[in-house]
């Protein structure tokens, strides 16, 4: 599992895999992800548009979860560079500026 795939949980919700390929085949057997859903009304500023099979989706991230790495049951998309990009600067906010 990469970062900027687009993974399908057993309950059939998506998420984004957002933590370091090492990190998420590790023994601890966790991965950490940002919801995936469609466009809500309203304005989300960490929301991020995302074309998929699926059509128009937007990727919350502020909306982050661990997850055991066999939970997620199918790959389901990947978001393209500039995606991955803007979900990165609001993870960045997020997390890291103080």
């Amino acid at each position: 599992m990469n970062p900027g795939e687009v993974w399908r949980l057993q309950d059939g919700s998506l998420r984004l895999v957002v933590s370091h390929p090492t990190y998420n085949a590790s023994q601890l057997n966790r991965v950490i992800t940002a919801v995936v859903d469609a466009p809500k009304e309203g304005f989300d500023p960490f929301a991020v548009s995302l074309e998929s099979p699926e059509g128009q989706l937007h990727v919350y991230a502020d909306r982050i979860a661990m997850h055991p790495r066999h939970w997620l049951v199918e790959q389901a998309a990947a978001a393209d560079a500039q995606a991955l990009g803007e979900v990165r600067r609001h993870l960045r906010f997020l997390l890291c500026d103080a």
